[in-house]
């Protein structure tokens, strides 16, 4: 087993230099299918595998008894099907988690009977219904039905790929509509206390003071700063014109190009740029083995540093609230606030605008009948 991609190597031979031999069952009590490819690494040849396998389920014959089939085998197909869609470690493990808590924790506990995919069906409503109310109520998770929702949503549409779900379950599950997004309370930050923070890092951990800038002052996200690279510093002779972010970096998936480039941003780029180059690395922002930043490290390190500078436990992502509730609170529009942030749309901002506690105060003074 592979200890980085937790995957078991089965089913693959090798067949010469870059040549693998693939075999499979496709299904339960099916034939053994043999397919030569072409890859250059075992790991590749085993996704190559999946995708194979995920190919015969999605275009085979529906199996008999797949109505009466476990959930335990149906997980195991689900599994395959997450791997050959290319999903990440942490959105399999996700997924299992949801899988559990729906299929093991609560059929077993509130419906014993129900014990495959048919039974499922045949009251589909009443058991979403009721596991809502079981995430909310019995696991004390008040606001994690939207999650759990978009999960299950997930899991079942993957299934229905597969021919282990009916499109019943698919269309019962799309009645139910996810609950607004739950609003968090974050910190106010004022530019005198994002200042005093910068320097700190600056004579700290220089190697993150680039990619700080620019989430403290135009509330970038943390993944979109840290995995900056050389080549997308985009120049006009010795002078900076643009930064480009790649559309894999972005949340939206589209590409997002900052023009908005100032002589004090200017300056720190030049000298990250330069630093990269000397080390020959292609992130613009390295750790000190020039390679890019583990954003969770990013993260751990902000926080334990606004506690010693601000005595304010933060996360990099309050920023992007702070920046963003501070410019409504100025009178910007929201169509030149998307310029700096980088949202899709102007729609996305309202989650992220909260209350400013300076303009609620001067409504208190404005609001005053008496002694003014």
């Amino acid at each position: 087993m592979s200890k980085r991609s937790g995957v078991m190597y089965r089913g693959i031979d090798r067949n010469g230099k870059g040549k693998w031999l693939l075999n499979c069952y496709p299904f339960p009590g099916a034939q053994r299918q043999y397919k030569s490819v072409r890859a250059s690494s075992k790991r590749e040849a085993e996704i190559e595998r999946l995708r194979w396998i995920d190919s015969f389920q999605q275009a085979g014959p529906r199996p008999e008894g797949s109505n009466d089939l476990s959930f335990d085998d149906v997980f195991k197909r689900f599994e395959i099907k997450c791997q050959a869609d290319g999903n990440s470690i942490k959105t399999i493990k996700n997924y299992r988690s949801a899988y559990r808590n729906f299929f093991n924790r609560f059929l077993k506990s509130k419906h014993p009977d129900t014990i495959d995919m048919q039974g499922v069906k045949i009251k589909a409503k009443f058991l979403i219904e009721q596991y809502k109310s079981w995430v909310v109520v019995e696991c004390k998770r008040e606001n994690g039905w939207r999650e759990e929702l978009t999960k299950l949503k997930a899991i079942f549409s993957k299934l229905n790929a597969i021919s282990l779900c009916d499109d019943e379950i698919l269309n019962t599950l799309k009645t139910f509509k996810k609950p607004k997004r739950h609003k968090r309370l974050y910190k106010e930050l004022s530019q005198e206390q994002r200042a005093k923070l910068l320097g700190h890092i600056k004579t700290n951990r220089p190697d993150y003071y680039g990619a700080a800038y620019l989430i403290f002052r135009w509330g970038w996200r943390r993944g979109q700063a840290l995995t900056m690279k050389t080549a997308n510093v985009k120049w006009e002779g010795l002078n900076i014109i643009a930064l480009y972010c790649d559309p894999q970096d972005t949340k939206t998936k589209e590409p997002f190009i900052f023009r908005n480039i100032d002589p004090e941003l200017a300056n720190i780029i030049k000298a990250h740029y330069m630093t990269a180059k000397n080390r020959n690395s292609k992130w613009l922002f390295p750790n000190r083995n020039g390679n890019k930043h583990h954003p969770c490290h990013f993260t751990k390190y902000i926080r334990r540093a606004a506690l010693k500078v601000l005595s304010i436990e933060i996360r990099s992502h309050d920023f992007r609230h702070s920046f963003i509730t501070e410019m409504k609170a100025r009178g910007y529009s929201d169509s030149d606030i998307i310029v700096f942030t980088g949202h899709k749309d102007t729609k996305s901002l309202d989650t992220y605008s909260h209350a400013s506690s300076a303009k609620v105060k001067q409504m208190v003074e404005d609001t005053r009948l008496f002694d003014k």
